[in-house]
């Protein structure tokens, strides 16, 4: 599995093959989810009120984005929840689906 480890780096991907024309990728990696809120683009699933702790912008290369992570080497985030949404640019934004994260060791 491709799950982030601290001292390690961790990469996730995001399929833009359903979204042709699509140009750049945010991806955004926060400390609390929070309930679907429907959004013109898509349904919100993380809250971009709380603490950002995975922010990337790719660039779509054969129809996928790629961001990478440097995970530090630091005990105190094992166990870290990390909430995870992207978001797709191109014709017209669009919201994907959310995942969920724990930093181990």
């Amino acid at each position: 599995e491709n799950l982030p480890v601290i001292g390690t780096q961790w990469t996730a991907f995001t399929s833009t093959s359903g979204y042709p024309g699509t140009q750049l990728c945010y991806f955004f990696g926060v400390g609390d989810s929070m309930p679907a809120v429907p959004t013109r683009w898509g349904e919100l699933l993380i809250n971009l009120r709380s603490q950002p702790i995975l922010t990337s912008i790719s660039s779509i290369i054969a129809r996928k984005a790629t961001h990478s992570f440097w995970i530090p080497n630091d005990p105190n985030l094992i166990g870290l929840d990390v909430h995870c949404q992207s978001a797709l640019v191109g014709p017209a934004i669009q919201l994907c689906n959310a995942l969920d994260l724990i930093i181990g060791h």
